[in-house]
């Protein structure tokens, strides 16, 4: 997708995205983004987080010492130890 962007944005004119899509058998709202400069779904910031990186950190060492002692990690157990961690 950035090879095609950089390709597009060295016309001399302002192309056409849906004829270029189409030609290219690529999808237009992938390549519109990358045209316009956005980014993509693994560059992007994620939304809706609750815990920073340093928590989620934490969160990921509690859930991996009670996966090493062999305990069953259960749903209530992770929201739980969030909820802990939140607070």
């Amino acid at each position: 997708m950035a090879q095609i962007c950089k390709e597009l944005k060295g016309l001399p004119y302002k192309p056409n995205l849906t004829t270029e899509a189409i030609e290219r058998g690529c999808d237009y709202g992938k390549l519109w983004r990358a045209y316009q400069g956005h980014g993509n779904k693994c560059t992007r910031k994620q939304g809706n987080k609750v815990l920073d990186d340093a928590q989620e950190l934490a969160l990921k060492l509690f859930l991996d010492h009670i996966d090493r002692i062999g305990f069953g990690i259960r749903s209530e157990m992770v929201q739980d130890a969030a909820n802990s961690i939140l607070a």
